[in-house]
């Protein structure tokens, strides 16, 4: 009987063949990283933060540290308010009346839409206060052009809609209300206006305009806060300066007694003597 026929070596797999670099092109661990693929280096990434919390950790961190940076960037509404403009005035100026009052719903929605986006931007969570800032002034403004779109036939239908709604001024309400007391007072006094006045005053002026108007009735609670902020910064300036006085009055009240006292020595020892 013949023995069994001895079983072949098993070839050599992929795994235990030598990877072989071709000849000047090792590259140093940054070049390396640099022309990794992005899908690759996330990969890589992934895996080895899952093996080692504190590579995890740190790219939680620098992650929350780039979306505050983010947030807390400035953002500017101009265009906005510009466009808004141009759709009251110019866009569809030279349509029939009938033509404009067809118009005026889909403009009325538009502008409830930029109101919404820049309210959006405005109060999102750590928004810088010039963001903030910035989203006031334009609403200031887009509530201006609405008040001074009234004598056309598609700025009177628009109006008409915007006296059924409180949004714009809900908004800047909501936004006011975001901010301290401090960035209310420096609101005030930020230029707003084309001839140089505060936001203080162009906000007073956009509510007698909506007044004749009878819109944005509630723009008067916005002013209220602003006024707030502006009467309790007076009231610390004048705690200040009682306390300042009465210091004072302390202080010549002590040197008074003081000098009585140096007389009554005075006087006592002429006695004495």
């Amino acid at each position: 009987m013949s023995a069994p026929p001895a079983k072949r070596r098993r070839a050599d797999t992929q795994l235990d063949v030598p990877i072989v670099v071709p000849s000047g092109s090792q590259h140093d661990l940054h070049t390396a990283i640099f022309e990794l693929d992005t899908k690759v280096l996330r990969a890589i990434l992934t895996v080895a933060a899952e093996k080692h919390p504190g590579l995890a950790s740190l790219i939680e961190t620098r992650r929350d540290q780039q979306v505050m940076r983010k947030l807390r960037r400035e953002r500017h509404f101009d265009h906005y308010s510009k466009d808004v403009w141009k759709e009251l005035f110019v866009t569809h100026s030279r349509k029939s009346e009938d033509r404009q009052c067809q118009a005026s719903f889909r403009v009325f929605a538009y502008v409830k839409d930029v109101i919404e986006e820049i309210t959006r931007a405005a109060m999102t969570t750590h928004s810088s206060y010039k963001t903030k800032r910035n989203a006031l002034v334009t609403l200031r403004r887009i509530g201006k052009s609405l008040c001074m779109s009234s004598e056309s036939a598609l700025g009177d239908q628009v109006l008409q809609q915007f006296s059924e709604t409180t949004i714009l001024e809900d908004s800047m309400r909501s936004i006011t209300l975001r901010m301290t007391n401090a960035e209310r007072r420096s609101l005030c006094n930020v230029a707003a206006a084309t001839d140089g006045g505060t936001f203080f005053e162009a906000l007073k002026e956009l509510i007698a305009l909506a007044d004749d108007e009878c819109v944005f009735g509630k723009l008067l609670d916005v002013l209220a806060l602003l006024e707030q902020a502006l009467e309790e910064n007076a009231e610390e300036k004048q705690e200040v300066d009682f306390d300042e006085i009465g210091g004072d009055d302390e202080q010549t009240d002590s040197e008074a007694n003081s000098e009585d006292d140096e007389q009554m020595d005075s006087d006592g020892d002429s006695e004495n003597r």
